[in-house]
């Protein structure tokens, strides 16, 4: 029972609370999947004149469905409440993804291709805030000190997370999306005509694909500001490496939000840039959502350890 209790805890941590490095990856590999399901669809409609692309789009997506049904009842066992996740409206986009298939098994619907254009929505679900902040202010208040790339000092709380906003990932996405779908036609059409040209430009496009891919994902899961009560801690991760830097509440001498436009206001999205001492001068995060309110944490957090250092100040003087 304990190893079946360990399972459940990962599998609730990679699966409803990704924000450690293995939960991160878990849903990076399954989000890969979603965007490469999705991309295959319309191929269905020229499966149907081909039979050999027919056949291995059949296989192909026996094995989505396989996974995407493994993940849903893992999903559903390792919920804090089953029942609200299979009424939740992201339970629903799950299970619309691979119900299609399983009727068309029981011969309930004929054409469950048109029904595959349900996979659309798991792109959405993609674009959710995954909870780094509640996560990361819960095991602050247990007394954790690590915190992705960077370890809290003895007895320092996080108060907020700043994050980049869904649409630096969905966005970008689509152009994604487009460069996998002509490789794949690429490798169907052109392989027949010169296998190694075919093959070459093929490949090479489908791993342009997954490199901007992985740059998107790792931009909307790893780029964060974590706001505490001592200081900020600036996170950013690329391709081959991590940079974290931390900026001390006197260095700061201005903070403000860069959100004036109206794609800014609609999508309630915006830069945060931070006027310090050093020599770059400011740092600006991109992106970023609900920029006002980061902007107003940290506010506030200057306002406090200023006074706390006039009133050190003024004691050192008495």
């Amino acid at each position: 029972m304990k190893i079946l209790d360990e399972f459940h805890v990962i599998c609730h941590n990679c699966l409803h609370n990704p924000v450690q490095p293995m939960g991160k990856l878990v849903n990076g590999l399954i989000a890969f999947l979603v965007v490469l399901s999705v991309t295959v669809i319309p191929l269905h409609y020229l499966g149907l004149e081909f039979i050999n692309l027919n056949q291995n789009l059949i296989i192909f997506d026996k094995l989505v469905v396989t996974i995407f049904t493994i993940e849903y009842f893992l999903r559903l066992w390792s919920a804090d409440k089953p029942l609200k996740y299979f009424i939740s409206w992201w339970g629903l986009v799950d299970l619309a993804a691979i119900a299609p298939f399983y009727l068309h098994e029981l011969g309930l619907i004929n054409n469950p291709e048109i029904f595959m254009l349900l996979r659309i929505l798991r792109l959405f679900k993609l674009g959710q805030i995954f909870e780094a902040e509640r996560t990361a202010i819960r095991r602050s208040s247990r007394g954790n000190e690590t915190h992705g790339g960077f370890t809290a000092f003895k007895g320092e709380c996080i108060l907020h997370v700043a994050q980049k906003h869904w649409i630096v990932f969905l966005i970008p996405l689509i152009f994604c999306l487009m460069i996998t779908s002509v490789a794949l036609l690429v490798l169907i059409f052109l392989t027949p005509i010169s296998t190694l040209f075919g093959i070459a430009i093929g490949v090479m496009l489908l791993l342009l694909s997954g490199l901007m891919f992985t740059k998107l994902w790792l931009d909307f899961n790893y780029d964060l500001i974590y706001i505490t009560d001592k200081r900020l801690i600036w996170q950013e991760r690329e391709l081959f490496g991590a940079i974290t830097n931390e900026v001390s509440y006197a260095a700061i001498s201005n903070v403000k939000p860069n959100d004036t436009s109206f794609w800014h206001w609609l999508f309630k999205y915006g830069d945060i840039e931070i006027e310090t001492a050093a020599e770059k001068g400011s740092l600006i995060f991109k992106s970023a959502r609900k920029p006002r309110a980061a902007v107003e944490f940290i506010s506030q957090q200057r306002l406090q350890n200023s006074g706390s250092v006039r009133q050190g100040q003024i004691g050192v003087t008495n």
